[in-house]
């Protein structure tokens, strides 16, 4: 019975979601379907900041109290004639056998990982020992408490710890088996962005193809339903993909819309783990050089600072409740690291248990295709957060080979999505 509650609960995030596209006239020329992977990730952030907001005016998060604006949102718009949740058009279409084949191998994959997700408990130590830990104590003080964070002594953003609450507070108890699909939802719905962008770009067949690929990633898999679910990784996956094709899209239209809406999930991403907040600011980066050398025009650059709001509000947040945690404050510098970072990093590329042949294919294109258009920008995105990781490396108080070996395959699942774009437009 909690599964289905999660499922419903989820449902309404989607709602929320959609909502506020529909309001905002975001996406407009997108079909009903391709909107709900935005719709969930919009869903997801709002939900998290609702909370983290209602906590510091002392509101309560009983799930009626939070639902009840959403719902009045929901009948104010359902009383405007011009709204309708869902607009379907499929075009019947032939497909050919191999392309049925290929649909048929995502769809197994999918199943399997959400059955994985809804019978396996909670396996792994981030999610026993910080994600959903911190969840379950939210839930049970019913505030923000940064009693929480000096306990744990570290400081990691709330939106995946108060999206689990919201779902603790939907079910009355904290159960992690049942939020573990939170988690899934993220691998089901970033598969589901992949295609529909690839889709337009590149066509069927070859979407079906490279989804598959990206589908049976064993790393995707075991953070979306075995046993490393319960991780922020996927998630911030989800959103830094959500981010490139919003970026993409930006860069093409120069519409407000959109610049509106890449800069609300930069902000979600900022505040999913200190890794997105490097690829936000590295994303408004490129988004300033757009804006101001390229387009000439300073509204659309005040309009994208809004994504340093949510950002801003955490990192004043953090420094009223002394939350400064940081295992790298009086680390030094250690350039003769560089060697054996290095190799770790190989190691985990070429390994192919995880990855398949995923980031061989990726180095095989850089080498090849990086000067052409919008290869470019990706592999520039990928190339920067990755020198955020290399830089960390370099000051950590680790043993650098046991650090890098540690956390390299969740660095390389934020941009593995993207990777694979990277590879499908060549």
């Amino acid at each position: 019975m909690n599964h289905l509650i999660v499922i419903f609960s989820l449902l309404f995030l989607i709602l929320i979601g959609y909502l506020l596209i529909s309001f905002g006239n975001f996406l407009s020329d997108l079909k009903f379907y391709e909107k709900i992977p935005y719709a969930f990730g919009l869903g997801v952030g709002v939900i998290a900041m609702q909370m983290f907001i209602y906590s510091r005016l002392n509101i309560s998060w009983e799930a009626g109290i939070i639902a009840s604006p959403w719902i009045l949102v929901f009948l104010l718009r359902l009383y405007n004639s011009k709204f309708k949740l869902m607009k379907f058009k499929f075009k019947a279409s032939k497909i050919a056998p191999y392309q049925f084949a290929l649909f048929v191998l995502i769809v197994i994959n999918l199943l399997y990982t959400f059955f994985e997700a809804w019978l396996r408990p909670l396996s792994s130590w981030d999610g026993w020992a910080i994600w959903l830990l911190k969840a379950k104590m939210f839930f049970i003080d019913g505030f923000v408490n940064p009693q929480v964070y000096h306990l744990l002594r570290e400081n990691y953003p709330y939106v995946i710890n108060l999206a689990s609450t919201f779902l603790f507070s939907a079910l009355g108890e904290a159960d992690d088996r049942a939020v573990l699909l939170l988690f899934y939802s993220f691998y089901f719905f970033l598969i589901a962005s992949f295609f529909f962008t690839l889709k337009k770009e590149i066509g069927l067949k070859k979407a079906l193809f490279f989804t598959f690929l990206l589908s049976s990633t064993q790393n995707l898999i075991r953070h979306g339903g075995r046993f490393e679910a319960g991780y922020a990784d996927l998630a911030l996956g989800f959103y830094i993909f959500a981010d490139f094709t919003l970026l993409l899209r930006f860069i093409k239209s120069r519409a407000y819309q959109d610049l509106i809406l890449l800069s609300i999930f930069l902000g979600i991403t900022g505040l999913i783990k200190e890794e997105g907040l490097v690829f936000a600011l590295i994303s408004q980066a490129v988004l300033t050089y757009y804006i101001l050398a390229k387009f000439k025009n300073f509204k659309l650059f005040l309009v994208s600072l809004l994504c340093v709001i949510p950002i801003l509000d955490w990192q004043l947040y953090k420094i009223l409740n002394g939350l400064s945690y940081s295992l790298y404050a009086n680390s030094a510098f250690h350039p003769e690291r560089i060697l054996p970072i290095f190799i770790e990093i190989l190691k985990e590329v070429i390994n192919i248990r995880n990855w398949n042949f995923l980031w061989l294919s990726f180095l095989f294109g850089l080498l090849i295709f990086a000067k052409y258009g919008k290869r470019r920008l990706v592999y520039m995105l990928i190339g920067f957060q990755v020198l955020s990781y290399l830089a960390v490396f370099l000051i950590s108080p680790y043993e650098p080979s046991a650090h890098v070996k540690n956390v390299m395959d969740r660095l390389l699942l934020h941009i593995a999505a993207i990777a694979v774009y990277s590879i499908a437009a060549i």
